[in-house]
């Protein structure tokens, strides 16, 4: 068996390794900085698009929503929202629905959200 560079379970690193062929480069790595352990990888939404040949359309951003609801996709604030408490969160003033998400951040697609998304829209490793 190949030595692994990470201390990820088996079953994550196999998900890594295929997903990392489809996007034809590593992925960003997300650690748990109080356990010094690595936890996943994961890629710019808009690469993982471009890599399974998808349509940017709802159905597109609802299966994201749908990975994040899982644990496979998360949203990164570019900085914090000046309005949010110490914890990140914000009151319900409402003024920040009326925004579109890509002036707060970008989603991020871990390596099973990848492989999930890859095989709904058709296969396609990178080359």
């Amino acid at each position: 068996m190949s030595k692994r560079p990470h201390d990820l379970p088996p079953e994550k690193h196999s998900l890594y390794v295929h997903a990392r062929q489809i996007m034809g480069r590593p992925g960003g790595e997300h650690w748990d900085l109080a356990h010094r352990s690595l936890l996943d990888y994961s890629w710019r939404e808009d690469e993982v698009r471009q890599a399974v040949d998808a349509p940017e359309d709802v159905e597109w951003f609802t299966r994201v929503l749908e990975l994040e609801y899982h644990g496979l996709a998360d949203f990164r604030f570019y900085e914090v929202p000046e309005s949010s408490g110490a914890h990140g969160a914000w009151g319900e003033g409402g003024w920040w629905r009326d925004q579109p998400l890509a002036v707060w951040g970008e989603f991020y697609i871990r390596a099973g959200g990848v492989v999930v998304l890859a095989r709904r829209y058709g296969e396609a490793p990178a080359s």
